[in-house]
């Protein structure tokens, strides 16, 4: 049973709708669809998988990201990455990686900071990565990371607040990154009131 990941308030991550308009962007520019690209490549020549890139970036003028996705989508690899359905199929897949073998005991803790977060109105959401799973109203506002065996981040977008001995700071602020503080949870009884009103600080601060 999986029960413990809550898919209740999951919605698709920002960095897969940003994936698909500027897949919706390379269609548009070389007047094909994206079923036809890999066939594209061989009849402009580019037949050996190795060369795609350099050609992308070189002859097309792409950016590194734009040209690696053409590439994942021309070949039909990380779809999870810009396809909807891939996304939602994959959620469960990254939670339960995140959460497998020693770390299994932090699933309690998981679902705690989901309920938590999910408390502080219909707007929230969450939206799964790989390795933690942030939450956004308009913006992202937490994250809830698996840092070690025993022990979870709860990271929150709190700007120049000051840190204290619980709500430590990050360095988030001075490298442009959203999550500037994080609580270390390693037990049910620390999310208390004092991480709630800093969490929900966090989520009216959007």
């Amino acid at each position: 049973m999986n029960d413990w990941i809550n898919r209740e308030r999951f919605s698709l991550h920002p960095g897969v709708r940003m994936s698909q308009t500027m897949i919706k962007t390379m269609e548009d520019h070389l007047g094909e669809p994206r079923e036809n690209w890999k066939r594209w490549l061989e009849s402009v020549g580019v037949k050996d998988r190795s060369l795609v890139k350099g050609f992308l970036v070189q002859k097309l003028k792409m950016g590194n990201n734009q040209a690696r996705l053409f590439e994942e989508v021309a070949f039909g690899e990380a779809a999870a990455r810009y396809d909807a359905a891939a996304y939602f199929d994959a959620v469960d897949d990254f939670i339960k990686a995140q959460y497998a073998g020693p770390k299994e005991g932090l699933r309690s803790l998981y679902s705690k900071c989901i309920e938590i977060l999910s408390s502080f109105g219909p707007d929230v959401r969450f939206c799964p990565c790989k390795t933690f799973v942030p939450a956004y109203r308009e913006k992202v506002f937490a994250q809830i990371l698996p840092a070690a065996q025993s022990r979870i981040d709860l990271g929150l977008a709190l700007g120049d607040t000051e840190g204290n001995d619980l709500l430590l700071t990050t360095g988030g602020r001075e490298k442009g990154d959203r999550i500037t503080h994080k609580i270390k949870i390693s037990q049910l009884s620390q999310l208390n009131e004092d991480v709630v009103n800093w969490a929900r600080r966090a989520y009216e601060n959007i």
